[in-house]
């Protein structure tokens, strides 16, 4: 079976583009249910997609130990459960189902890349939302949302070295 395309054509795909501090629109668009490496607890994974802008579709990925042996981390994990659910106007939030299709407004930020002091495991910076806030709330402070560069493309810069 073929492609359908060249793939001669691409050049190979980098790093993720990290999205700029500032307040994004974001909708969730996946909610999964896994349980944590030592089969001891439970992890929500979520997945939330820009809407709007220069930035729209580009990803931001969260994973929330709401079951955990760690009894810090599943209080935390709970704690912004909670945030999402007051965002998103959810009332009694049950289920990850419940999640899905529900835009807010959130204050992202980056967290820069880290080595891990007893494993030596290297991880990349990424971005994560340190403030979660129903769509459409006004910005006590003037709007950090980046101002971007005019692009001389169509193309969303996260995908412009895609090709």
């Amino acid at each position: 079976m073929s492609f359908g395309f060249d793939l001669n054509e691409y050049t190979p795909f980098e790093s993720r583009e990290l999205l700029p501090e500032g307040v994004y629109r974001l909708l969730i668009i996946d909610a999964e249910e896994k349980d944590t490496k030592d089969n001891k607890g439970k992890r929500l994974n979520l997945v939330y997609q820009v809407c709007g802008g220069q930035y729209e579709g580009a990803k931001i990925f969260e994973g929330l130990n709401i079951i955990n042996k760690n009894p810090v981390a599943e209080k935390i994990a709970r704690r912004i459960l909670k945030s999402i659910e007051i965002a998103c106007g959810i009332e009694n939030l049950t289920d990850k189902e419940q999640l899905l299709n529900r835009e807010f407004d959130a204050e992202v930020t980056t967290e820069p890349a880290k080595i891990n002091a007893e494993t030596g495991k290297t991880y990349s910076a990424r971005n994560i939302i340190k403030k979660y806030l129903p769509a459409g709330t006004p910005q006590k402070t003037v709007a950090r949302t980046p101002v971007q560069p005019k692009l001389d493309s169509d193309v969303p810069p996260w995908l412009a070295n895609a090709k």
